[in-house]
């Protein structure tokens, strides 16, 4: 894998995801890959939401894979190489999502999370987080 070549900017997202396939097995401070926004930057940190079940999975992007050798280059996505930060069990519900006062408004919310990625605002990231460790206590 390769770095990827582009502005050095921080984002954060929240990424949409059917089934996770292998970071079902994964643990924190593992690496492994995944498939992320293809404007995404190296350094940007991710949500998994895995449809039906939550947000499972924060995760930071290391490196992307270059196009020839990556597996999700369709829908504008594509392959890196990701740290696993925090794994969330329980995960963080779309209903917890949608009742917090900071993020009812968040387009992942508004649109029921139906997309491929979507951008994480200012402060929404503290917000997942801060339902992460209630949702633990629980």
């Amino acid at each position: 894998m390769t770095t990827k070549s582009g502005p050095t900017r921080s984002g954060e997202w929240l990424l949409v995801a059917q089934n996770i396939l292998h970071l079902e097995r994964t643990k924190v401070g593992a690496i492994t890959w995944w498939c992320v926004k293809s404007d995404s930057a190296v350094g940007d940190k991710c949500f998994l939401y895995r449809s039906l079940t939550g947000v499972v999975l924060y995760f930071e992007i290391i490196r992307f894979a270059p196009q020839s050798e990556g597996f999700c280059s369709a829908y504008q996505m594509a392959t890196a190489q990701v740290k696993i930060l925090k794994m969330f069990e329980p995960p963080i519900t779309a209903r917890a999502l949608r009742r917090s006062p900071e993020l009812k408004e968040a387009g992942f919310v508004r649109r029921n999370f139906q997309g491929k990625a979507f951008v994480v605002g200012e402060g929404m990231s503290t917000a997942i987080l801060k339902l992460g460790q209630i949702s633990a206590k629980l």
